[in-house]
């Protein structure tokens, strides 16, 4: 009702005017003999507009309504103005509307199916020379520079797997499968796929895992999670700490991992926003070696398999990261 008030204000304040100049028109010349002509004149008047203005809002109460009504989702607004001339207009033009946004949307589903397509086949063609180079290493392993350049394989292998893992969180639903498995296999093949990392860091993992520990959840996305963490806590004690601690246990209906370590910690400027995409901050760009991605995935597949994640962390003396599931 207010919306249509607004709209039909500058009607009725003419129709005012108008009345109040006849009105004082017809007094001036005496046109009004009686006052029970007046106040017929009156009631004619306001018959009329009121008997317009109700038969104005009755045709077109849908459109107000649906103008003044708030939408979540473009497909709601469709078709919601009513079949009055202007609402039926404004009905097509939102349909038209709709046509182009559906065409857009369709558009750019399949550039990213695209692109996601490539990336997944660009990251499997990198593994075979990736092999090739390895097989070459073994050939060398006494040279010196071998150590150099398997550490460099390593850093192209992480990237890689972290670029797949990115394209396949974009298609997360059909690559996720819900199981039951031990923890403690699942942590130790995550810290034995990183022992080189470990060792050429001079950086020691100490597993304390209580028994039997047993969660339905994701393996391949739970090593993939417990692995990014892990690649953090050793990077950031490098020449500071010596040990990262992977503690594992039940409270009450749930099941709690903690990786500790000692090493530089994240200040408290950064971490509020150690989850967002891209971020290194200053830790990152001190290092060189962050791309801001790792949390930020890793976080985004904890929201999607239902597990809590969180990080306390103090400049200086450490951080502790909490996978709850």
């Amino acid at each position: 009702m207010k919306l249509f008030i607004k709209d039909n204000l500058g009607f009725i304040l003419i129709y005012i005017f108008s009345f109040v100049l006849v009105f004082s028109s017809m007094l001036i010349f005496q046109g009004f003999n009686t006052i029970g002509n007046c106040i017929y004149f009156v009631f004619l008047n306001l018959f009329v507009l009121t008997v317009y203005m109700l038969y104005r809002y009755y045709k077109n109460r849908k459109l107000y309504n649906g103008l003044s009504n708030k939408y979540n989702n473009f497909e709601e607004i469709v078709n919601e103005f009513g079949n009055s001339y202007l609402g039926n207009e404004l009905n097509r033009l939102t349909n038209d509307m709709y046509g182009f946004y559906q065409g857009e949307v369709n558009n750019q589903i399949k550039n990213q199916k695209e692109q996601l397509d490539f990336m997944n086949q660009w990251v499997h063609h990198m593994k075979t020379p990736l092999s090739v180079i390895k097989l070459y290493m073994q050939e060398y392993e006494d040279e010196e520079f071998v150590d150099d350049i398997k550490s460099e394989v390593d850093k192209l292998e992480r990237g890689l797997k972290l670029a797949l893992y990115n394209a396949r969180l974009e298609d997360f639903r059909n690559d996720f499968s819900l199981k039951k498995f031990e923890l403690q296999g699942v942590i130790k093949e995550s810290v034995n796929s990183l022992k080189s990392y470990f060792i050429k860091n001079k950086i020691f993992p100490k597993v304390q895992i209580e028994d039997n520990i047993i969660i339905n959840s994701d393996k391949k996305w739970i090593e993939f999670i417990l692995e990014q963490i892990l690649i953090n806590s050793i990077k950031y004690s490098v020449g500071k700490g010596k040990y990262v601690e992977i503690m594992a246990k039940k409270e009450n209906e749930k099941v709690v991992i903690e990786i500790i370590d000692d090493g530089i910690g994240i200040s408290k400027r950064d971490i509020k926003r150690v989850f967002e995409p891209f971020y290194t901050g200053s830790n990152g760009r001190e290092y060189g070696e962050s791309t801001g991605m790792g949390l930020h995935l890793v976080k985004d597949v904890c929201e999607k398999l239902n597990h809590e994640i969180y990080i306390e962390s103090e400049e200086g003396v450490g951080t502790r990261v909490k996978l709850v599931i």
